[in-house]
């Protein structure tokens, strides 16, 4: 085997024939060049072997010139039997990834073969960020599972088959897999789980089940419709009917003692035997759930030691002792004992209001944000996992901080002043992309006459109406989704629009349409640049819509602002930022789809706000405010940030 580099006519070669490629076809030019970077050139002498059966699957492979046989050992003889063959433009290996199961074939090169081979990481990203690449993958799934399936003498599961389905194992998958997916567990064989999917599997399905089932490997069939209504209905996880009306009250009451506000007693009627026993006690159809003022005492003094350690989260799980989150790194909390899951409920039930804990025993994790007089806000999830239940606590300061206290730069101190467009706060998890947000709230707020709608998940920081009047709604609670919520906004006269996260395309859709009829819409994006951020936004929509929302984007969008946070020297955590501003040259290369070319108008065109984020790195190593180290682990373009800082780039 020889390695070739990507680079000068192989780049070519390596680009014209993904444009070939089933696979990668409907990709456009930006996102066919991005993918390069995970790919590796390999050319294969006759005869050596590509993958081998029983190996992980740690790699796919796109076949560019050639030729190769996928093999199976036949258990009785002993012999290779050839299942197919693998020609140009072909791909092989992906459905071994997704099931992240051993290789049940081997792939053996008949000819001299170049082909493109994608590691874990670059596979993660073609699923993560390519929705076209998803949509692909998902048809040819179905097909090789199909022929897979044949290969082994069954297509279909029986009715006796679905009807003998382990109740353990169903369990294992939240509501939202079983419904949306129509997906069911039926049962084990050795390390395998068969999975019966009625509408056959897609790519998000089949990621969805592998995660829920764990260390089994995933074995796809197909299950009928009427014994998937017959299991819904037997289990009790039958979709509910979908209903545009008024929001009907939860079926559970609340009885709270008026002298006292220490016991709450809650009632929920689940409609079948209760089958977890996590906050109470299960009587026939009901659960009895009660709420003790000593939950909230025996939590707070781990939240003030929280505070006063510096940590942003707080990790609560069965069978380990708590941890929190200081400058990012992960610690246990040592002199506490460890967790039971009745230990994790004791400290979580006096937080848990009720709307959330129906959330919870529907589809076993939860959302929702409190507060502590006098200490701090705070977000939570609470959620099953293997040992039980866990929650995350996550901190969120009283007052809101100002633009100033965060070092925002002057291109994103003005997205405040606008009074249409969109603005987009971008970065990982646990970045500060919230705390911005309400930082440009509070400033609008405080200097503008207008009216600021907010929809949250679940609301963090509270606003106190200033010079502005502020609305704020809480998904799950004001209003049923982001989408919905939005909609309504645009009858609620608006000026401002805060969307927590535009995590679809059909909200992102109605986002665009909102900045283009004369309003304001902030909102966060998971993408890790700023021209990151508008090639994601082109990537959630089809591809025959891309020019049209390319389009969009190039009138309605007025910033992206990304940002990292890194560890300072000495202790706690800095920003780094880097702002895009829609200038009419941002406008011209989105609207040609010469996105690449974003990076050139921002390098030359520093005057108008734009912010380049190794430039940031660069001024913070240069400030000893950063580790040289920890700014090279935060920059996209490692490269360049090493000729700034003066270091060797090879």
């Amino acid at each position: 085997m020889i390695e070739h580099p990507i680079e000068g006519d192989y780049r070519n070669w390596v680009l014209n024939a993904f444009r070939q490629s089933t696979l990668f076809s409907a990709l456009d030019a930006a996102s066919l060049e991005k993918i390069t970077r995970f790919a590796r050139l390999l050319e294969f002498e006759a005869g050596e072997m590509m993958l081998r059966e029983g190996d992980s699957s740690d790699a796919f492979f796109v076949v560019l010139i050639g030729e190769a046989v996928v093999t199976m050992r036949d258990a009785a003889s002993g012999e290779s039997i050839v299942l197919e063959r693998v020609r140009q433009n072909d791909s092989v290996g992906e459905l071994g990834m997704l099931m992240q199961a051993p290789r049940t074939a081997s792939v053996r090169a008949t000819k001299q073969t170049y082909a493109v081979r994608f590691d874990v990481a670059g596979f993660d990203y073609l699923i993560d960020r390519l929705p076209v690449f998803s949509r692909r993958l998902s048809a040819q799934l179905a097909e090789r599972l199909a022929a897979a399936n044949q290969r082994q003498g069954f297509t279909e599961l029986s009715a006796e088959e679905a009807a003998a389905a382990d109740p353990a194992l169903i369990q294992l998958f939240p509501a939202t897999l079983l419904q949306d997916f129509h997906a069911v567990p039926i049962r084990r064989e050795g390390a395998d789980v068969v999975v019966g999917f009625v509408d056959g599997p897609t790519v998000d399905g089949v990621a969805q089940a592998r995660r829920a089932l764990g260390d089994y490997s995933l074995r796809a069939m197909k299950l009928r419709l009427r014994d998937y209504d017959i299991l819904a209905e037997r289990f009790g996880f039958a979709p509910e009917p979908v209903v545009d009306a008024q929001p009907v009250a939860p079926a559970f009451a609340v009885h709270r003692d008026e002298n006292s506000r220490n016991v709450a007693k809650v009632t929920v009627d689940t409609g079948r035997p209760s089958q977890r026993r996590h906050r109470g006690v299960a009587t026939g159809s009901q659960v009895t759930v009660v709420t003790r003022a000593e939950d909230l005492a025996r939590i707070e003094p781990l939240l003030r030691r929280m505070i006063q350690t510096g940590a942003s989260d707080l990790h609560l799980s069965a069978l380990q002792r708590p941890r929190w989150r200081v400058d990012g790194e992960m610690y246990e909390i040592s002199d506490f004992e460890v967790l039971g899951e009745e230990d994790v409920l004791h400290l979580m039930g006096g937080l848990i209001p009720d709307t959330a804990w129906s959330d919870f025993e529907t589809h076993y994790d939860c959302d929702f944000a409190f507060a502590v007089d006098g200490l701090a806000r705070f977000r939570a999830n609470a959620f099953r996992d293997e040992n039980g239940v866990s929650a995350v606590l996550r901190l969120v300061p009283m007052h809101v901080p100002t633009m100033e206290q965060l070092g925002l730069p002057k291109g994103a101190r003005s997205f405040t002043e606008l009074n249409q467009g969109l603005v987009l706060v971008c970065g990982p998890t646990g970045s500060g992309k919230s705390t911005t947000l309400a930082a440009m709230i509070d400033h609008i707020n405080s200097t503008r006459r207008a009216h600021i709608v907010t929809i949250e998940d679940p609301i963090e920081f509270q606003h106190q109406s200033k010079m502005s009047m502020v609305t704020q709604r809480e998904v799950g609670k004001n209003t049923s989704s982001f989408h919905r919520g939005l909609r309504a906004s645009l009858r609620e006269d608006p000026d401002i629009i805060l969307v927590g996260e535009l995590r679809d395309a059909q909200t992102m859709s109605l986002a665009l349409e909102t900045a283009m009829t004369g309003h304001l819409v902030l909102s966060t994006m998971h993408t890790s640049t700023a021209i990151g951020t508008v090639d994601r936004v082109v990537e959630m929509f089809p591809h025959e819509q891309h020019a049209q929302v390319r389009s969009t984007m190039a009138d309605v969008l007025r910033g992206v602002l990304n940002q990292q946070l890194l560890k300072r020297v000495g202790g706690g955590r800095i920003a780094a930022f880097e702002c895009l501003v829609g200038t009419g040259a941002v406008s011209n290369c989105i609207r040609q789809g010469k996105n690449h070319q974003i990076a050139t108008v921002m390098t030359t065109n520093k005057k108008e706000g734009h912010r380049m984020l190794n430039q940031d790195l660069q001024e913070l190593v240069h400030s000893n405010a950063v580790d040289p180290a920890e700014a090279l682990s935060r920059a996209a373009d490692k490269k360049d940030l090493r000729a700034r800082l003066g270091m060797p780039t090879d």
